[in-house]
């Protein structure tokens, strides 16, 4: 496998429906066969996909771990179909909610509120702050790093949002775990009717069921497709701790993420209706509780 490394031709991967925000996937062909490395920007990030695959090995919904030398990780190339972003089979929605509720099982440290006030103080005071990848993605949209932007939020809202959130995170006591980041259909293929979690990238500290957020606003928006999720997550684990509070609490999380991206990415091209959308669902989440907050 090191020979496949070394002398294999390499194709950058470059998603056109989204994705691939990091660079750092690549297609490999090597005496005929493919695969799929991962280059990554340090031995840090290469050995914790590393010890994902390792955890992971034995409930086979990811592409199989083949070798890692130095920073990069060579994994099997899966063919097969991509998941559709609408009308997938309620069977491979089922188990896409069996991967989830897998990654969930696994406990993970970080700070759960850093995240959630960092975004909303960039919201209301313009100050963004963009990591490497951001600012890759800033640079080749055009925008400048530097660029002064009008806060989204005023300080009062920004202080009402904080509390709404407070209070949610104490009435639902969430767990940090590890969790699908990024539940979209552009990271899951379909072979031989099994699912495989494609983007390892996406698999991140988070609040227990953080990606359920997005994964039900955009992409499985039926409520039979969200029954069939739910139906797979709870062959694993118990679903029991998705109540209304706290189905509240990571859209709260979302929507605010979704707003803090897509204004400092990609606010060049999709201008000021990019999230006024979510905007909208954000009030009505914190209008909800904003007479238990006071």
């Amino acid at each position: 496998m090191k020979n496949v490394l070394k002398y294999g031709k390499r194709t950058k991967f470059v998603s056109k429906r989204g994705g691939g925000l990091s660079g750092e996937v690549y297609f490999v062909k090597h005496r005929k066969k493919r695969y799929v490395v991962r280059s990554c920007a340090s031995l840090e990030k290469a050995k914790f996909y590393e010890r994902l695959s390792h955890l992971f090995d034995k409930k086979y919904f990811l592409p199989q771990f083949l070798t890692r030398q130095g920073s990069e990780v060579l994994y099997e190339y899966i063919g097969g179909r991509q998941t559709r972003k609408k009308n997938e089979s309620l069977a491979v929605i089922e188990q896409i909610g069996v991967v989830a509720a897998y990654i969930n099982q696994v406990p993970a440290r970080g700070a759960m509120d850093k995240r959630f006030y960092n975004q909303l103080h960039e919201l209301a005071t313009g100050q963004f702050m963009l990591n490497k990848k951001q600012t890759n993605a800033s640079r080749r949209a055009g925008l400048s790093s530097r660029e002064k932007i009008a806060p989204i939020l005023s300080a009062d809202e920004a202080r009402t949002i904080r509390k709404v959130y407070q209070y949610l995170k104490k009435m639902t006591k969430p767990r940090l775990v590890l969790d699908i980041n990024d539940l979209q259909e552009t990271n899951f293929r379909v072979r031989d009717g099994k699912v495989y979690l494609v983007d390892i990238e996406g698999i991140k500290p988070r609040v227990r069921g953080f990606g359920i957020a997005k994964g039900f606003m955009k992409w499985f928006k039926e409520p039979k497709e969200q029954r069939a999720f739910l139906r797979g997550y709870s062959r694993v684990a118990s679903t029991a701790f998705y109540t209304f509070l706290y189905k509240d609490f990571l859209d709260l999380n979302f929507l605010l993420q979704i707003i803090n991206y897509r204004w400092k990415l990609h606010r060049w091209k999709i201008g000021i209706e990019s999230y006024e959308k979510n905007r909208a669902l954000l009030n009505v989440i914190i209008k909800k509780y904003a007479g238990k907050i006071m």
